[in-house]
């Protein structure tokens, strides 16, 4: 006890003789301004400035400049008469130095005088600075050199004559040399403290390495027994950092906790390494607590894990799962692992030091955390393989209750708190990856997922939210590769892990009060995608034999998902709804045997549901995008299952009325309904009828159906005229292309069947009868297009008129009907 004090009041009195030093420069400075100003002459005469009335300073002992201060032993003594200081009245530097502030009615004037700036320490000149630390740097080299020659001479000319012992000797006297030069440096002058700890860090160094060497080190060996050099290596580490704690020399106690560490990892002795490296770890967070060292800890972990595991590669040759020897052997290669974690995890919760927070002690209690788990889970998996999972299980359950403990202990270090939680949330999830597996992983990892997001409202929500992610695709994985083996019940655990993600996401919305006003959440739409993606493997699964029985689970689900808007207010499960559909469509369109009659009516039903029902669910936002996508969407769900049904169903003969016919049947309906969508991509069948016209019409198919088709298509434009009044008034300019086309195509259609399909010499009656009834349509009905194209009739019947009567034929009688027609026809347009 006497020693540390004495050591602690040789340091005091050291900081003492540096404060009188400055102190004594900074009255030498005074002094020299005073003297300056005194001796300065005044050219012209000061203002009178009245005396300012002040209250008389407080009585101040005067301050000796000495050399000597009284000892903190023998007390501060004050005398009970001091002097009385003479007061000044004027405002010079050294009287505005030792008086009180004025009072408030007399600091404006005082104000006004001007006080010059504070005076400058004098700084080193360049004579010291060469003299402190160039010449010892200098003369440092020069002693490094002759050392160096002269302990080639003396190990040429005397140290090789001497024995094992001796030249320990020598080592230990070169060391504790060179340790009290440096304790002499760093005592002498706060300018040396630096370079004394160098050389007392080697002079350290000296001595372990003899002490090391004198078991270790064939030419100086000594000592022959390894546990004897062991443990005297030990305690001498000991002493080195009992020395370093009490002169606070942390670079001395780092290296020496090295080198203890580097010592234990090479005794061949097993036990006595890993006793070594306990206490040694011990010790450095003996140091963190009491001199907060940052440094010493880490270097302690590293070196108790890699001696470790130096250990057992050197018994085993492999650090990867193995069977334990002995008993022994397993309980060295886990206990004494469990010890160092056990001390090190003391360690995070104990230091205190602001140093030690944050980012710096995750990374600490992280690398703590991992080598212990990662050099002791082999030796469990190969010793015993059908506990792993307890052993993996249970740690992952210890972390999370020192995430609780340090949430606890340090409330305002969520990183402390949340490098725990993660690191044990990890482990509790791989623990249970190596018990469960088929069925029972999927729905327990979906339960877990479920919990987590629960909980997720509380401390560590981003955690605990990305865990649950993680346990989500742990659990969906399990699920379609219980579908892929076709393992027993795989569709209804597909069905079952869908509906826990589903109410996953759910309650993930409502706990955030994202149900009220219906948007889409990114991570409910994950787990919405989760969900359907089981809830497709699962219909896939179970109606692989029955095709049919498999479109319509899919439009059931579709159904399901746009319904369930009302009720679980998540437009993911809308959005996903769609993918049913498109998938059923898919389904559909795969289908050997599309000519059956159930499939189409189901696609139709569904398709046409979401196309009306979906802007009763969905609310309309003016300029949306979703107001032309979806039903453009619907639309072609709807018309590619009936062109794919009428394909396979109509013979080609029947394709052209049935096609002209389903046209115009959704015509009317988009007019009727006021779904847009539905009429223009209806029109696929107007496309297709033409083009079947001109394939069908010239191989003989029969006129009636023909002209039928043609008909019918006419008719698209008598539906659009009637019911033009309901169209909006952007798309009018196109409703009306849309007129003339299929009026041309009539027409055009009406001359090539009347060509194809009536015999030659009746041509130009038919021609003629068929413009005249087109001239009277367009008189009764006033529609000025129906008169192009008449006289476009009339143009056609005439080249065929000339055509006969240049011929001389038989055919005169017939031709003469259009000169007759057509001069009928000009009669009647004057008079309407």
């Amino acid at each position: 006890m006497k020693s540390g004090h004495s050591s602690e009041l040789e340091e005091i009195r050291q900081i003492q003789a540096d404060l009188k030093w400055k102190l004594g420069a900074v009255d030498r400075r005074i002094q020299e301004l005073e003297k300056k100003l005194s001796e300065e002459p005044s050219k012209d005469a000061e203002p009178v400035v009245e005396p300012v009335i002040m209250p008389p300073p407080l009585p101040v002992g005067e301050v000796p400049v000495c050399n000597e201060m009284p000892s903190l032993d023998e007390g501060l003594k004050f005398d009970s008469n001091p002097p009385q200081q003479k007061v000044v009245s004027d405002f010079s530097p050294a009287s505005r130095s030792s008086q009180i502030p004025p009072p408030l009615d007399s600091r404006k004037e005082a104000s006004e005088v001007p006080v010059p700036s504070p005076p400058e320490l004098p700084k080193d000149s360049m004579e010291l600075r060469v003299g402190r630390v160039w010449l010892v740097r200098a003369g440092i080299l020069i002693l490094l050199t002759g050392l160096v020659f002269l302990g080639n001479f003396a190990w040429q000319e005397f140290v090789m004559k001497v024995g094992p012992a001796a030249k320990l000797a020598l080592l230990f006297v070169a060391g504790g040399l060179l340790a009290g030069v440096g304790s002499w440096c760093r005592k002498k002058s706060e300018g040396l403290r630096g370079y004394g700890n160098v050389l007392t860090g080697g002079g350290i160094a000296t001595i372990y390495y003899a002490t090391y060497a004198a078991h270790f080190v064939r030419p100086l060996q000594v000592i022959s027994n390894p546990l004897v050099g062991g443990l005297l290596l030990l305690a001498v580490a000991g002493a080195i950092l009992w020395i370093a704690d009490r002169k606070r020399l942390q670079v001395v106690a780092t290296i020496t906790t090295a080198l203890g560490f580097y010592t234990a990892a090479i005794n061949p002795i097993a036990g006595f390494s890993l006793f070594s490296n306990l206490l040694l770890s011990a010790v450095a967070i003996i140091l963190l607590i009491r001199r907060k060292w940052i440094a010493i800890p880490f270097v302690s972990l590293i070196g108790c894990f890699v001696g470790f595991a130096f250990w057992r590669f050197f018994n085993s040759g492999t650090l990867l799962p193995m069977e334990a020897g002995s008993p022994a052997e397993f309980l060295n290669g886990v206990l004494f692992p469990a010890c160092y974690w056990v001390v090190f995890s003391v360690a995070v919760f104990v230091a205190r030091t602001p140093k030690f927070q944050g980012v710096l002690r995750s990374a600490f209690l992280t690398i703590n955390n991992g080598a212990f788990y990662g050099l002791t889970a082999p030796l469990v998996a190969g010793t015993h393989p059908t506990s792993f999972w307890v052993y993996t299980f249970g740690f992952g359950i210890l972390l999370l209750v020192l995430a609780f403990l340090a949430r606890r202990s340090s409330p305002d270090d969520p990183v402390f708190d949340g490098s725990y939680l993660t690191q044990g949330l990890g482990l509790v999830t791989l623990g249970l990856l190596f018990k469960v597996s088929g069925y029972q992983a999927a729905i327990l990892f979906a339960m877990q997922s479920a919990a987590l997001m629960k909980f997720s409202r509380t401390h560590h929500g981003k955690i605990l939210q990305v865990f649950s992610g993680l346990t989500a695709l742990t659990s969906t994985g399990w699920a379609l590769n219980s579908v892929a083996s076709s393992a027993p019940h795989a569709a209804l655990t597909c069905v079952g892990t869908s509906l826990i993600l589903l109410a996953t996401a759910w309650v993930f919305k409502h706990q955030r009060g994202l149900l009220e006003n219906p948007s889409t959440q990114k991570r409910a739409g994950a787990f919405v995608f989760l969900a359907s993606v089981l809830a497709v493997a699962a219909i896939a699964h179970a109606t692989t034999p029955d095709p049919i029985l498999c479109v319509a689970l899919l439009l059931g689900v579709s159904l399901i998902g746009v319904l369930s808007l009302r009720w679980l207010r998540m437009p993911e499960v809308l959005l996903a709804s769609q993918g049913f559909l498109v998938l059923a469509f898919l389904r559909y369109l795969g289908l050997p045997d599309k000519a059956e009659v159930l499939p189409v009516l189901l696609m139709l039903g569904v398709g046409l549901f979401h196309l009306h029902f979906w802007w009763k669910v969905v609310p309309k936002r003016p300029g949306a995008i979703q107001q032309i996508v979806w039903p453009f969407f619907h639309a072609t769900i709807v018309v590619g299952s009936l062109f794919a049904w009428s394909i396979k169903f109509f013979s080609p003969a029947h394709q052209l009325p049935a096609f002209a016919a389903i046209a115009l049947l959704l015509l009317l309906h988009g007019f009727l309904s006021r779904v847009w969508a539905l009429a223009v991509i209806g029109q696929l069948f107007t496309l297709t009828l033409v083009v079947r016209f001109l394939e069908l019409v010239p191989n003989g198919v029969p006129w009636i159906f023909s002209l039928l088709a043609l008909v019918l298509m006419a008719l698209q434009s008598a539906v659009s005229g009637l019911l033009q009044h309901r169209v909006p008034e952007i798309p009018v300019s196109r409703l009306v292309v849309h007129r003339r086309f299929v009026e041309i195509a009539a027409v055009l259609g009406g001359v090539i069947l009347i060509v194809i399909d009536v015999p030659t010499p009746w041509l130009c009656l038919a021609l003629t009868l068929f413009a005249f009834l087109m001239f009277c349509a367009s008189t009764i009905l006033r529609w000025i297009p129906s008169l192009l194209y008449s006289a476009f009739l009339f143009l056609v019947a005439g080249l065929f008129f000339l055509k006969g009567t240049m011929a001389y034929d038989e055919t005169l009688f017939a031709n003469v009907s259009f000169p007759v027609l057509l001069l009928i026809s000009q009669q009647i347009g004057k008079r309407r």
